[in-house]
């Protein structure tokens, strides 16, 4: 049987390299590259074709699910899991719509890592039972609200709002600390739930529903 080909990303050298000790003690496991930013894992990604990446989200220049879309977008089969020390509910959101197949923090057990690389690598999810229970909480209150805001979350409402104050997309992440690249993620499902072609469109949709402030 062959070994499940991981590379482990964190910015923090010494909690890299525990987890790839962890990892690395697990027979059905292999490290085959650690990265210490979202580029240099990106890179390895496209060279190593690993099985499974594991990421923290919070990587200098590009973040971790800057990662795994570049990652993708470069046809690399692998599948994705989260390290991260926060489980605040716009990461984990950003992260599983990134294409996160598990998400744990960073205070999990070490036997829970292993789980979960193994249960994304067979196809499965495995996600932290404290960021789980959050996850149902916020579904449920979503699911409340959308019939009142056609389906958009709350901050794509936020970028819906700045946008109609004449805002571009630099300055919507910079006024709402997100990157471009979510600015345009948000952008392109804000279009699709108004059904609209363009911002203006979008705006003029929104206003009409009375989602947005005039």
């Amino acid at each position: 049987m062959e070994s499940i080909r991981v590379i482990v990303t964190d910015d923090h050298p010494l909690f890299r390299k525990g987890i790839v000790s962890v990892l690395g003690r697990d027979p059905e496991l292999e490290v085959v590259g650690e990265a210490g930013d979202g580029a240099q894992a990106v890179q390895l990604a496209v060279a190593l074709q690993p099985d499974v990446v594991v990421l923290d989200l919070m990587l200098p220049g590009m973040d971790g699910c800057e990662a795994m879309t570049a990652i993708k977008n470069q046809g690399v089969p692998a599948k994705f899991l989260i390290l991260s020390a926060f489980a605040d509910d716009e990461d984990v959101f950003r992260a599983l719509d990134g294409g996160a197949r598990g998400y744990l923090l960073k205070e999990s057990e070490p036997a829970e890592v292993v789980k979960a690389v193994k249960a994304i690598h067979r196809g499965e999810s495995h996600i932290d039972s404290r960021v789980a229970g959050k996850l149902l909480d916020e579904y449920t209150r979503l699911n409340k609200s959308r019939s009142a805001t056609s389906g958009l979350s709350p901050r794509e409402l936020e970028v819906l709002q700045a946008l109609s104050h004449g805002a571009s997309n630099q300055q919507i992440g910079e006024r709402l600390h997100i990157s471009l690249s979510t600015v345009k993620t948000h952008m392109a499902r804000i279009l699709k739930k108004l059904e609209a072609s363009n911002r203006y469109e979008a705006i003029e949709a929104a206003r009409a529903k009375g989602l947005i402030r005039v």
